[in-house]
């Protein structure tokens, strides 16, 4: 549930406003001469998307040309591979 707050209030309190969105996870609706002007929440997390969940999604989506998918695939490929040398004296 979003707790409704004055732009006044919030503006005076914030500093405690952003501590209680953090610590509690309380959200906010700041109103304004009685009219919703924002809501102030918690920032959600992003998740982690890899190159292979972009290709199956590509695969998803239906008819896509198979070349532009072979491209893809490749990039993928090329990311994956190490990105420091192996050292030369290493069998």
């Amino acid at each position: 549930m979003k707790l409704r707050i004055s732009a006044t209030e919030a503006a005076a309190t914030f500093p405690q406003l952003v501590q209680r969105i953090r610590d509690r996870g309380d959200a906010y609706i700041v109103v304004e001469d009685g009219k919703d002007i924002c809501a102030i929440t918690p920032a959600e997390q992003p998740t982690a998307t890899t190159l292979g969940d972009f290709l199956n999604l590509l695969k998803s989506l239906g008819p896509v040309d198979q070349e532009y998918l072979d491209v893809v695939e490749a990039h993928i490929n090329d990311s994956n591979r190490p990105t420091v040398p192996r050292s030369p004296w290493e069998s």
